[in-house]
This record gives C-alpha cells, sequence and structure tokens, in this order.
C-alpha cells in the first residue's frame, strides 16, 4: 500500500480554483442557455403551462417590446449620394 501526501497544497489550491471556475462558467450558461430558450418559446407564441412543475424553468423571463428603430436626424447622414454613372 502506497500513501501519497502532497508536501506543497499550492497543486490542491489550483485545482480547487480551477474547479470553482468551471463550476461557476457552467452556472452562468445553463443560466444563459435556459433564458435565450424561454425567449425563443416565447417569440413562438408557446408557453409552459403555469401548473406544470416546469412552470419555474422560465417564470423568471419577461418579454418586452422592441425598441423602435430611429431615423438618423441629420440629413447628411440619412442621404447617401451616388455618382450618375455615365452612359
Amino acid at each position: 500500500m502506497t500513501f501519497s501526501i502532497p508536501l506543497d497544497r499550492e497543486m490542491v489550491n489550483l485545482c480547487k480554483d480551477l474547479a470553482s471556475k468551471r463550476l461557476e462558467k457552467e452556472r452562468l450558461d445553463y443560466a444563459l442557455i435556459r433564458a435565450l430558450k424561454c425567449a425563443e418559446l416565447l417569440d413562438k407564441g408557446f408557453m409552459i403551462r403555469p401548473e406544470s412543475p416546469y412552470a419555474v424553468v422560465c417564470s423568471d423571463v419577461v418579454p418586452i417590446a422592441r425598441a423602435p428603430k430611429t431615423e438618423p436626424s441629420s440629413p447628411a447622414i440619412s442621404e447617401v449620394v451616388l455618382p450618375l454613372a455615365s452612359q
């Protein structure tokens, strides 16, 4: 039987830090993908039935109205002058 005891805790701490960062990234990925998929459902006109046990999955994703597109205020920016091609 062999026992291995690290004399330097640096590698153990590095491993814990990497595992912690990976878990944090996976939580963020889950939250973003969940929000995107719920938004896709809402955009297509679907929703999860409120009495379903899965209704809480999309309960905090709320659609908002899109901001209206505004035209540029400066006439110089909004007008594009193209040279006439000679025939």
